[in-house]
């Protein structure tokens, strides 16, 4: 579990606004908002089944988030990306050993092609280390 403390008042407020007002302020970010949200959301998935693959993206239960997300990558740095259910409300998911029951449907997020993922790394490469290049 991760906890969050912060002491500024105007902190305070700006978290307190609307998604709609805050997504507003994030377009005026779009590389910011972005590396912030991936960091926050995103994963990094190898398969190596019949074929190996891997892809980058980023769960959330608000599809109209992922949206936006998603249309900010389009928009800005001319990467494509694709929005599916992940998980329905029910489901079991486990997060560091230990289960949880989904309260509400997830959505993922896909950035697959090469060449996107590329861009991806060089505008918007994740910043917390464990999701990173080095990890």
């Amino acid at each position: 579990m991760y906890v969050v403390k912060y002491s500024s008042k105007q902190l305070a407020k700006l978290l307190q606004l609307p998604l709609r007002k805050l997504l507003e302020l994030a377009f005026d970010f779009p590389s910011e908002f972005l590396r912030g949200f991936f960091d926050a959301e995103g994963h990094v998935d190898v398969s190596a089944a019949r074929i190996f693959g891997f892809h980058a993206g980023a769960e959330n239960s608000d599809r109209i988030l992922l949206t936006k997300a998603r249309f900010l990558l389009q928009k800005e740095f001319r990467i494509n990306s694709r929005i599916n259910r992940k998980r329905k409300s029910g489901s079991l998911k486990v997060i560091r050993g230990e289960s949880f029951k989904m309260r509400r449907t997830s959505y993922s997020l896909i950035i697959r092609r090469l060449e996107d993922l590329k861009k991806f790394d060089r505008l918007c490469r994740f910043l917390h280390s464990e999701k990173g290049p080095e990890a």
